[in-house]
């Protein structure tokens, strides 16, 4: 019986032990490790609800607002500095880093009070840091706006993530960009921002509309073109499965003759393929050809963003490749 009741007594400790604020902290640790932001967050936020130490409490918050800064989304990153800072009224680093997430949001005022409050914790930081320099570019912005009005444009934009926007070589006519909008045939989700995975899409101006019949009963919806008085951009639309795969593209560029497309994409060429690779692709009468691996480094490190030069001559790009300027991760 007492054998029974120690047994027990294990079981209920071990259940204590995983549920415990550290396992859930442990967890988000080892995705951190491989890139699942979204998925270590998740883990932060739980090890945050059982956390009973305000100072823990401080460093997991600053932990969780770090992976929604990773994952650019900076309202829930400011939100989880603030937590960090409430349970620590001397965080200067979440100070700071709440500062950037501000100006991300367009916050200014907020940015400035929280810069300051950094530097007044972390005198010293006012000869070695950057953050003097935002400061005064931050009055800069206040004082001088600027005369160029940055405008969303409603063709385009969806709830989701729509970005890198490109004309089809020259002509102004054709847009494509990137987007983790959700396709219909595209269901999965990325562990590492939690959204759907990006793809290429594509929209023409144009006075031809397409419109769509009512579907009937036991009868396929029809479509039809029709020519309008004016001239709009149609509506966003995947480029295809021949570029668009299960995992995430985006981040493209055309020639100057509009008729090779290179893009990014994260899709497995074999078991030792790691991180983003660039593809091309010939498109003649608006279908694309095969698409073709760009060879430029080796399996284990990633390149991303190409950018063509006019004469199409250079290509460049970035990567995690040493001997390059700055730093860049990849989710």
């Amino acid at each position: 019986m007492k054998t029974l009741s120690f047994a027990g007594l294990l079981c209920i400790i071990g259940l204590l032990i995983s549920c415990s604020s550290q396992s859930y902290v442990n967890r988000g640790n080892k995705m951190l490790k491989s890139g699942r932001y979204f998925h270590a967050q998740e883990m932060y936020e739980k090890a945050y609800k059982k956390e009973k130490d305000r100072e823990r409490k401080a460093e997991i918050a600053f932990m969780n607002a770090n992976c929604f800064d990773e994952i650019n989304l900076p309202r829930k990153a400011a939100s989880w500095y603030r937590k960090a800072i409430m349970n620590r009224d001397t965080f200067a680093d979440a100070a700071k880093k709440l500062g950037y997430a501000e100006l991300k949001n367009y916050k200014l005022e907020e940015a400035e009070e929280n810069f300051w409050e950094y530097l007044d914790l972390k005198p010293e930081a006012k000869q070695t840091d950057d953050v003097a320099k935002v400061l005064k570019r931050v009055s800069y912005w206040e004082e001088f706006p600027g005369r160029y009005k940055v405008e969303i444009l409603k063709e385009f934009n969806s709830a989701s993530s729509d970005f890198a926007p490109i004309y089809m070589g020259q002509d102004t006519n054709v847009i494509f960009f990137t987007s983790n909008r959700k396709l219909k045939d595209k269901v999965k989700k990325d562990g590492v921002t939690g959204e759907y995975f990006t793809n290429l899409l594509e929209s023409h101006y144009s006075n031809e509309v397409i419109r769509k019949s009512r579907k009937k009963k036991g009868r396929k919806a029809k479509t039809r073109k029709i020519m309008t008085d004016t001239y709009q951009w149609s509506k966003p639309s995947s480029v295809g499965d021949t570029i668009n795969s299960d995992w995430n593209e985006g981040a493209a560029c055309f020639n100057s003759n509009g008729d090779v497309f290179y893009f990014t994409s994260s899709r497995k060429i074999n078991k030792d393929n790691q991180g983003t690779k660039i593809f091309a692709v010939q498109r003649q009468n608006g279908e694309w050809g095969r698409v073709a691996l760009q060879e430029l480094v080796p399996d284990s490190l990633s390149v991303a963003h190409p950018s063509i030069s006019a004469d199409g001559t250079i290509l460049y790009f970035v990567s995690d490749m040493p001997g390059g300027y700055e730093e860049m991760t990849f989710g």
